[in-house]
């Protein structure tokens, strides 16, 4: 793939997580946030990070997905509405939440604009490292799949953080939904 598809993939995710916003059942939210996460991982991909794709997909759209599900069976299935004390709290905190992410993505679009062109070939992270990297892969590992050298080898301790945060992701959910079973099994006055 080409970063042809970049623009179209980040618009599909964008209109994804609007709509995921929008919709009042939680099964319907769950399935376009995994849409989301998988439109992501194709973008990961069309921009040459197949392996970071990889991830996205199986644990964003996956593993994720799957955890969304599980936890939406074991509660409701549809959200239900808060009581506000009154429109104008909720107008003006809602003024201030948009005021920060403009903030925010502001912040964000001035630190880009320092950073080298997209695919410049004499960027600091293209001529130092990745020669590096990509000659003594083989010498340094003895594998001759430079991927798995980067991600097992290069990365190793990333990799493991990586693999520790899902872990530790996937036995919060756990525990949550176990202890929720348990008060529902008590009954409803413990």
């Amino acid at each position: 793939m080409n970063g042809d598809f970049s623009a179209v993939f980040f618009v599909l995710a964008i209109v994804a997580a609007l709509v995921s916003l929008k919709v009042r059942d939680l099964l319907a939210a769950a399935a376009l946030l995994s849409l989301f996460s998988f439109v992501v991982a194709l973008l990961y991909v069309s921009l040459g990070a197949v392996d970071v794709g990889f991830n996205e997909a199986v644990l964003g759209a996956g593993v994720t997905g799957i955890l969304l599900v599980i936890a939406i069976f074991n509660t409701c299935r549809r959200s239900q509405d808060r009581q506000h004390r009154g429109s104008r709290g909720s107008a003006l905190g809602r003024l201030v939440a948009m005021l920060g992410l403009v903030g925010v993505g502001a912040v964000l679009l001035w630190a880009m604009a320092g950073l080298p062109d997209f695919g410049d070939p004499v960027a600091p992270a293209a001529r130092h490292l990745s020669d590096r990297m990509i000659e003594g892969a083989y010498h340094d590992a003895h594998t001759p799949n430079i991927v798995t050298v980067m991600i097992a080898d290069y990365r190793s301790f990333d990799t493991l953080g990586e693999g520790i945060v899902v872990f530790t992701a996937g036995l919060a959910c756990f525990l949550l939904l176990r202890s929720e079973r348990r008060r529902d099994e008590d009954g409803p006055g413990t």
